[in-house]
């Protein structure tokens, strides 16, 4: 495998955020015979770039595709204005250095909202983006759990009592690792 600067005028813009991020780079080699008995090797470059932050994108994204009943029981798809808020709070989030999510996380409900399982050893917290407002519940082991339904938010911000479930599930010590 040969390793080689990536150019950037050819990467998507949401791939060149300033957070941290993993490349894998893989390159395939095509073998040509040549008639004067030289070989040339044509090689197909592939950029396969990953990263956490990407992959929680590319899962809202896929959110973005469903259609109504999607579930075949009549749910409701996510709205564009849903969301636009989960990329604005799962921006915020990871800014702020809350990470503990996967892309299998992040997942529609049948309302018509999106729901981020945020998760590690200590519990969970898990929140539901709506089109203008955010609830959330958690489940800690240590069993101090706490709810909330209904906050109205720009999404912009993490509202205090959801960044207070999220302190606890971190124990205040944040490591980004998107």
């Amino acid at each position: 495998m040969i390793l080689a600067p990536i150019p950037t005028n050819n990467i998507p813009a949401f791939m060149l955020d300033p957070t941290p991020v993993e490349y894998r780079i893989s390159v395939s080699c095509l073998k040509e015979e040549m008639s004067n008995n030289q070989q040339t090797f044509i090689c197909l470059t592939d950029y396969a770039m990953t990263s956490q932050r990407t992959a929680l994108k590319n899962r809202i994204s896929e959110l973005d595709n469903l259609c109504d009943n999607w579930d075949m029981y009549d749910a409701i798809a996510p709205s564009k204005e849903v969301i636009k808020n989960a990329y604005r709070l799962l921006d915020k989030v990871i800014n702020d250095g809350y990470v503990a999510i996967n892309a299998e996380d992040i997942a529609p409900t049948p309302y018509g909202s999106i729901v981020m399982d945020f998760a590690n050893e200590r519990g969970l917290v898990s929140v539901e983006i709506g089109k203008a407002e955010i609830g959330f519940f958690t489940e800690f082991v240590d069993g101090n759990d706490s709810a909330s339904d209904g906050i109205e938010t720009d999404f912009r911000s993490i509202p205090d009592s959801l960044k207070k479930a999220f302190d606890i599930l971190y124990d205040e010590q944040r490591s980004i690792s998107a």
